[in-house]
């Protein structure tokens, strides 16, 4: 229901009040969030939530902004003493920079997407496991995605990934040799780096990584013939 008329001028007075606060803060517009920011004081819950933001720790510790960024950035210009008192307030705050705020800096947000037809197959477990662990040795966050080989799927996941502005793309099996072909799937391929495994795609930053299939059945005939076997036979699935 309606407030009583009581209630109303409370109300009217406390609003009054606060913008009258605001006002008071330097004589700062409304709205301007970024002097907001920089002015109300954090309470203790907001050190426990950790939703501290780059100006509160620079009022913190008592230096610039620009000081709390090159410290965040492991850079060399700020003075020992200097840094070990940013840090003691970032440790203290449990601040967590924003990767989305850092990856606007350095246009990059240190992400690789890998595309694989199903993760339960040995043959592409393996294969992103390696790559995982590769990347995230060299700093990479790596989405994994299963497409199942459905060409529909697909294509709503390289929408996806191209949506979260991924660094590269990594796609892992031969069928994507014939999924990834026609001009919607290839106005996304464009829009970032792409490496196939055991495929080429004709675009102008796909690189590709093969495997010598010939070489390996003619080498496994020669072991089994140097063996003694003479009866062989070649088994074929359908997506090979």
């Amino acid at each position: 229901g309606h407030l009583r008329s009581e209630d109303a001028a409370l109300h009217r007075s406390i609003c009054n009040r606060r913008t009258g606060d605001a006002a008071h803060q330097g004589g700062h517009q409304a709205g301007d969030l970024t002097d907001v920011a920089v002015h109300n004081h954090p309470t203790t819950s907001d050190f426990t939530r950790g939703s501290m933001n780059i100006y509160d720790i620079a009022r913190e510790a008592g230096v610039s902004i620009a000081t709390v960024s090159r410290v965040l950035n492991h850079k060399d210009t700020a003075r020992a003493d200097t840094r070990a008192k940013v840090e003691k307030v970032l440790k203290r705050c449990n601040y967590a920079p924003s990767a989305i705020a850092q990856g606007m800096v350095s246009k990059s947000l240190h992400t690789v997407a890998v595309l694989t037809v199903d993760i339960r197959d040995s043959h592409y477990a393996r294969t992103a496991y390696t790559i995982e662990r590769e990347f995230g040795r060299r700093g990479y966050e790596v989405i994994l995605c299963n497409t199942g080989g459905d060409r529909a799927e697909t294509l709503r996941t390289l929408q996806a990934v191209a949506q979260k502005q991924v660094d590269g793309l990594i796609l892992v099996g031969s069928i994507f040799n014939t999924i990834c072909q026609g001009a919607e799937m290839e106005n996304l391929l464009r829009k970032m780096p792409v490496v196939l495994a055991n495929g080429t795609l004709a675009l102008p930053d796909a690189y590709s990584v093969m495997v010598d299939d010939c070489r390996g059945v003619e080498m496994a005939v020669e072991h089994l013939v140097k063996t003694g076997r003479r009866n062989l036979y070649y088994i074929k699935d359908k997506s090979t």
